[in-house]
Parts: C-alpha cells; sequence; structure tokens
C-alpha cells in the first residue's frame, strides 16, 4: 500500500454517525491538493461517506481528540511517525478510548490495550506501516486512503487540532 514512503503524518478520523462530522470541525475556503506529500503542517479535512478524515504532517493536541471523541461520536487516531518506526492507532466509541496499538520498530513499548474492533481480524499486512494504514481503513470504514496523495482537501479552521511546538 504505502510502505517505505517515509511517512510522518497524523491522521483523524471523525465518523458520519452520531452528531454529524461537520457539525465538529469547521471547514475553511482554502483547498490543496496533496498536503500529505508537502510540507504545509496545517490540518486538512477530505470528507467521504464515512464521515471526515483530518490529516496533518504534525501532531494532533490529544486533548482536543479527546474533547471531539468526548461528543459520542466514533473517533479514530493514526499517527505515523516512520523516521522514528512509531505507529499509534486509537479507537474511541461513545466517548471513550476503546482500542489503543502501539508498536515500534525496535520492538520496546509496543501497547495493545482493548479489545479487537470489527474489521482488524481481515488486516494481514506485515510491513508495519501498511498494517496501521490497513487498519484505520478496516476500522473507519475509508475504504480508499488515495486521498493521501492526490485529493483536493479543505482547510480545517477549528478546532486548532495541530500542536504548535514554535
Amino acid at each position: 500500500m504505502f510502505s517505505n514512503m517515509g511517512w510522518n503524518i497524523d491522521m483523524l478520523h471523525i465518523a458520519a454517525s452520531g452528531p454529524h462530522a461537520s457539525d465538529l470541525v469547521r471547514l475553511g475556503e482554502e483547498r490543496r491538493v496533496d498536503p500529505a506529500g508537502d510540507y504545509d503542517e496545517r490540518a486538512w479535512a477530505h470528507v467521504s461517506a464515512a464521515g471526515v478524515t483530518v490529516v496533518s504532517r504534525r501532531f494532533f493536541d490529544s486533548d482536543v481528540v479527546e474533547m471531539l471523541a468526548g461528543t459520542r461520536t466514533a473517533v479514530t487516531h493514526l499517527a505515523i511517525g516512520s523516521t522514528g518506526g512509531v505507529y499509534l492507532l486509537e479507537a474511541y466509541r461513545d466517548g471513550s478510548r476503546v482500542r489503543r496499538l502501539i508498536e515500534i520498530d525496535t520492538g520496546e513499548g509496543d501497547e495493545d490495550f482493548g479489545e479487537p474492533l470489527p474489521g482488524e481480524e481481515s488486516v494481514d499486512e506485515e510491513y508495519t506501516e501498511d498494517k496501521f494504514f490497513a487498519l484505520f481503513s478496516a476500522i473507519t470504514g475509508v475504504e480508499d486512503l488515495g486521498f493521501l496523495t492526490n485529493a483536493e482537501l479543505t482547510l480545517v479552521e477549528s478546532p486548532q487540532l495541530v500542536l504548535d511546538f514554535g
């Protein structure tokens, strides 16, 4: 799928069920193609039938992720820092974190919290990046992650998801 691409990316999927996803994030007028492939570090959204998927090259603020999950909307968070070999997947359902997977290429610090979610059993990729992208797809129902490499995305104006270190 996407292996060996050197990803450093955060993705947040806000399901369309419950409060409509667009009620939780406000999208701006600015649009661009391929923000995941350049160095624009703001948050960009792709809207599909499965909900809103937000992507950024910077880390999302965990407090904001938890605030969005607290709305009782299904929220799934994926972080891939492949240059450091760190992979994180978190799933929130009904306001609580129900699943958390962390893998580190060194094999140290791996974590597996919660029961496997529907769709996880169908993922058989071995390479860690591909496995985590496939898990994200299986859990969220976002079948095509092609928007990461070539699609028009919309700037997320609020809430401020991206951590500002400078």
